[in-house]
């Protein structure tokens, strides 16, 4: 009887095995492709999906490089998500593709001659870069820059497209492609589309979070004569919005903000009665420490900490030898709806020879 049992059994698994064989043969799509995002997109990509940014026919081949149309059904659905349906066109002569039209109406891509568009033309990285950087501005976030000198083929990047890649390096929203380069005109795969699609709607998200806040939650200014002067402010999360750079708290990437950007600075003249003024509703100064170090050129960085307040006032003592200083401040502000808000508050003043 077992021997039966067994017999039977292979015969039923030789029967399927062959039905299979001929379903396959009949569909041959069916079940022969798994086909999921890399596992470093996987969730950035599920979460576009679960909110609609994705259509449908870009939720498959995530390794294919993207088409400009296809990128445009990306930017017109993060776009239209934020701000609102599309309703001008910019008509092409090779396409009706929808979203190309809504796309270039809002300026975010353009032509490429003769009213031609090249729905079907391959994306490259440097292209995807200037489309974003375009997506940002038209959102209405323009994106700061910083040098590209830590990549080593910047020679291969076209000019028209230095300064989006400068951009969107600095916002975080791209990165390098590994080795030290960025590799301009390498295809730009769906999921790096999506991905980088969702990385500028967290970018967009941030920045609407953070930069109401410091006047309406609290305001730091420094008086000096009776003069009241604003800072420039460096938000939470490493982005500096103020003179178009990003440095971090801990102070990454610092030198190179100061050697760009310090001559845009307001210059404030030392006088012996400066104050700082902390005006509104705060959770902490921060005591971030180090303080009273040289960074660039021999500019020296002056942090102001909570024992030098007293009632939200501080007066600012600087060192006897002349020279540049910047002072700063670090808040975490607290109300008006956000859990908190930490902010980095700059002020450079001279101190000239007696």
């Amino acid at each position: 009887m077992e021997l039966i049992i067994i017999k039977i059994f292979i015969k039923q698994v030789l029967i399927f095995s062959l039905t299979l064989n001929i379903v396959l043969l009949a569909f041959p799509t069916i079940a022969l492709a798994v086909d999921t995002p890399s596992s470093w997109a996987t969730d950035r990509v599920n979460e576009a999906i679960a909110e609609n940014l994705v259509p449908f026919n870009l939720q498959s081949n995530y390794l294919q490089a993207i088409t400009r149309a296809e990128f445009c059904a990306l930017a017109v659905a993060l776009y239209e998500a934020l701000k609102g349906e599309i309703t001008g066109r910019t008509t092409f002569t090779d396409t009706n593709d929808v979203n190309v039209e809504k796309a270039a109406y809002i300026g975010v891509v353009s032509g490429v001659g003769d009213n031609k568009f090249d729905p079907d033309g391959i994306l490259n990285r440097e292209q995807a870069a200037v489309m974003l950087t375009r997506l940002a501005n038209s959102i209405g976030i323009p994106l700061s820059r910083r040098p590209l000198e830590f990549f080593n083929d910047i020679s291969e990047i076209s000019p028209w497209a230095v300064e989006s890649i400068e951009s969107i390096v600095n916002a975080g929203i791209m990165s390098g492609f590994g080795d030290g380069i960025f590799a301009p005109l390498h295809p730009y795969t769906r999921e790096q589309s999506i991905v980088t699609i969702m990385q500028l709607r967290s970018f967009i998200k941030h920045f609407e979070l953070v930069v109401p806040h410091p006047y309406e939650i609290g305001r730091v200014t420094l008086i000096s004569n009776g003069v009241e002067y604003e800072p420039s402010v460096h938000f939470g999360g490493g982005v500096m919005y103020s003179y178009g750079n990003l440095i971090s708290a801990s102070g990454i990437m610092i030198e190179t903000f100061f050697a760009n950007n310090l001559s845009l600075m307001p210059e404030i003249q030392y006088t012996a009665n400066i104050q700082i003024v902390v005006d509104g509703r705060y959770g902490q100064i921060a005591d971030y420490r180090p303080h009273n170090i040289e960074y660039h050129n021999g500019l020296r960085l002056v942090g102001l900490f909570s024992e030098n307040f007293s009632d939200g006032v501080a007066n600012v003592l600087l060192p006897d030898e002349p020279g540049t200083y910047l002072i700063y401040i670090d808040i975490t502000w607290r109300g008006d709806g956000i859990e908190h808000s930490s902010h980095r508050y700059f002020f450079k003043i001279t101190k000239p020879k007696l």
